[in-house]
């Protein structure tokens, strides 16, 4: 709440990304989730949203749209992930990893009030792209968490100007989905950047 008002979308961003952290808290129900047909994972129909690259809902892991107008987006791909950024003056989109099975990783971490969740795409080292979102308590008084969201785009060692791109809060956003990530394969317990060292 700022200046009385209430924040709408950001409400609905903080009650995503705690459902997604929530479900992650809980240990994983896979075998109710598998289908037989369809080798163990569950398909949504429908298209994907307006901020995703993705082919449809049921592929989008992770869609923005960045304070420059590029739309971002982790997709499943097969049984992978894919980073799929489509500039907003429609030059050619850059696709993290080609195909399926490339090099990526992802990890989670939990913090008092909250956690985040980055995925590193491998694009030669120094320009290697993470993916992420974060919930941080800002608040320690008693009088409530007051938590802060971020979600985007980090390129840590590449071009300083696109160190760290953020998720434009006014548009949709669809933060990491745990569940979705897990489906695909394990992840770890240690972050790849430390967002505050950008």
């Amino acid at each position: 709440m700022a200046g009385g008002k209430l924040d709408v979308g950001r409400v609905k961003h903080m009650n995503q990304f705690a459902s997604l952290i929530a479900a992650a808290a809980l240990p994983l129900l896979a075998s109710c989730a598998q289908s037989a047909d369809d080798g163990g994972s569950a398909q949504m129909a429908g298209p994907a949203s307006s901020a995703s690259a993705c082919q449809s809902a049921a592929d989008v892991i992770f869609a923005c749209t960045l304070d420059d107008g590029a739309k971002v987006s982790v997709c499943r791909n097969g049984q992978s992930a894919q980073y799929r950024e489509q500039p907003a003056d429609g030059s050619a989109a850059l696709v993290l990893p080609q195909g399926d099975g490339g090099a990526w990783d992802w990890a989670h971490v939990m913090y008092s009030g909250g956690g985040e969740t980055q995925v590193r795409f491998a694009n030669g080292g120094a320009n290697d792209v993470v993916v992420y979102s974060r919930m941080v308590r800002t608040r320690f008084d008693g009088e409530g968490n007051e938590p802060e969201i971020t979600d985007g785009v980090m390129v840590p060692r590449g071009d300083p100007a696109r160190s760290q791109r953020l998720c434009d809060e006014g548009a949709e956003i669809s933060p990491l989905d745990l569940n979705a990530l897990e489906a695909i394969k394990a992840g770890g317990q240690d972050l790849f950047v430390i967002v505050e060292d950008l």
